[in-house]
């Protein structure tokens, strides 16, 4: 269930690869343009630093005696 909420936060990458083909169109004074910033803006807040605070809190919260195993994954 973790794991699924922390991935909500690759939603914004359809966003940045947008705004990355826009730029490359020489599109940046389009209205597609500044909406999709507004976009990214939007969902990194929701997503990234908002969800992801929340998050990492219930984790600490419902795993206090594996903190030490959560903090060592993916680090050799």
């Amino acid at each position: 269930y973790f794991m699924c909420a922390f991935q909500v936060a690759e939603l914004v990458n359809p966003f940045l690869t947008l705004r990355w083909f826009l730029l490359e169109s020489k599109m940046e004074s389009s209205r597609l343009y500044f909406y999709n910033g507004l976009l990214i803006i939007t969902a990194f807040l929701l997503f990234r630093v908002i969800q992801g605070t929340i998050g990492t809190y219930l984790v600490i919260k419902f795993f206090p005696s594996n903190l030490g195993t959560l903090m060592s994954i993916g680090y050799y």
